[in-house]
């Protein structure tokens, strides 16, 4: 009777590749989380093992993560960084800077993922600064490339150094002061014209939104929406409510630039400095097979 080879320890195999696609909160708090458990020790964040605990043998594994942009970016603090340029900086760490992912265990790739064969387990990318597509087998792909979202939702730099030159462009025209104009009461429109109106106090900042509740796409109570709403205004923000913005156009205006603003009531608005925070964002999903997308392009999962 043949007998079956005894299972090699975890420890002693040849480590799992585990390949994360996006360096946002959900890619990183995964590389992290499972890095813990692989080395022993309590997911962070999760509760910690009891006083009894034995620790585990180490799992081998090589976390490797692909990301477009050279670092994080701390995307809920985006209406600050672009408001106060001291901040600027301090919202983007270079992966090689993340102490809790400095480990032999874990490498970062500079570069977009193109293309995933799911049957073959092959992830094919193209690093930043290469012509040449490669390709990178895996054990295990983790898909937390999250959603698109325009300027001045996230910045559209890859790199560090041009996010910086970004944000100083846009901090110079709010420190040109005028008129400002926000199109867009959600959580970004809401927070960025705050944040103006807290850094450029002389600032004339207009908060204009189509709906009659700020931040009306939130599961947030009426009383909530009321308060930011009062707050707001209270801080000295002109808010516009329920008047959606049907043009935005270029006018020259006494040998001056003038944004032209026209308001579903017939009244036209003029400004200084226009900011659109009302579009959709996209899912980044395009490298992965059709079958594994719904009509809208997300990854439809199960319920946990």
């Amino acid at each position: 009777m043949a007998m079956e080879p005894p299972a090699v320890p975890l420890h002693a195999r040849p480590p799992w590749r585990v390949v994360i696609i996006g360096a946002s909160y959900a890619g990183l708090s995964a590389a992290a989380n499972l890095l813990d458990l692989c080395t022993g020790r309590p997911a962070r964040f999760s509760c910690p093992f009891p006083e009894n605990h034995q620790r585990q043998t180490d799992i081998p594994v090589q976390i490797i993560i692909l990301d477009e942009r050279d670092g994080f970016f701390h995307t809920v603090g985006a209406p600050l960084a672009l408001a106060d340029p001291k901040y600027a900086s301090k919202f983007w760490t270079l992966t090689h800077d993340i102490p809790g992912l400095k480990h032999p265990w874990v490498t970062f790739i500079h570069g977009s993922a193109c293309a995933v064969d799911v049957q073959g387990k092959k992830l094919t990318l193209l690093a930043s600064g290469s012509a040449k597509r490669s390709s990178l087998q895996y054990s295990y792909l983790i898909v937390a490339s999250g959603l698109r979202r325009p300027w001045p939702v996230v910045p559209q730099s890859l790199r560090k150094l041009d996010y910086e030159n970004e944000a100083v462009g846009h901090v110079e025209r709010l420190k040109e002061g005028g008129e400002i104009v926000v199109i867009g009461g959600g959580a970004v429109g809401v927070g960025i014209a705050a944040e103006i109106h807290h850094t450029y106090p002389d600032a004339q900042v207009t908060l204009i939104h189509s709906r009659d509740k700020l931040l009306s796409s939130e599961p947030l109570p009426d009383q909530f929406k009321n308060q930011v709403l009062a707050t707001l205004q209270g801080t000295g923000v002109d808010v516009i409510m329920s008047t959606p913005v049907l043009d935005v156009y270029t006018a020259t205006t006494n040998a001056e630039e003038r944004q032209i603003l026209k308001l579903s009531n017939s009244v036209q608005l003029e400004a200084s400095y226009v900011i659109k925070a009302t579009s959709k964002p996209v899912p980044s999903t395009s490298f992965l097979p059709r079958e594994v997308l719904n009509d809208e392009g997300y990854v439809p999962v199960a319920p946990t």
